[in-house]
């Protein structure tokens, strides 16, 4: 009897390995055919997103620490720009930094991050207490960001 679910227990594990290494393979190859034939459209959403960033955060009402750089997003499917917002006395409360220009409405709050959305695009404005800037970070508004966060 033992025997029996020795070899029933192998069996599933090998199933489960295979499946695995199925899932990883398929992916693996789903990632690298979108980095190699999606380049263009992925260069051409990016300067999008940054063109929007700054007109929504324009460097008028805000005082930007540095130009608008991509994230480290999570995976292939989000694409991301950020731009980090100096805390100074205008904006010393992460409630304080909004987007300037367009309909925008709040969705999520914490004490570190606030999130804004329209129909076109999502805005995360996160916090630390240790540095001395906001990150606000902009992506499309999609039904995988829409679970993401």
């Amino acid at each position: 009897m033992g025997n029996i679910v020795k070899i029933f227990f192998k069996k599933v594990y090998v199933i489960f390995w295979y499946i695995f290494l199925f899932i990883f393979g398929a992916w693996l190859l789903i990632g690298i055919g979108y980095n190699y034939f999606c380049k263009s459209t992925i260069k051409e959403d990016k300067a999008i997103l940054i063109s929007v960033l700054k007109e929504t955060y324009p460097n008028s009402d805000y005082s930007l620490a540095r130009e608008p750089y991509d994230t480290n997003r999570r995976n292939l499917v989000s694409k991301a720009v950020s731009i980090d917002i100096y805390k100074d006395k205008l904006h010393s409360n992460i409630s304080e930094i909004r987007p300037a220009k367009g309909e925008w409405e709040l969705v999520r709050t914490d004490w570190n991050y606030y999130i804004y959305v329209n129909e076109a695009y999502r805005i995360y404005i996160m916090t630390s207490n240790d540095s001395d800037y906001y990150q606000v970070t902009i992506v499309q508004n999609t039904w995988y960001e829409t679970f993401s966060f």
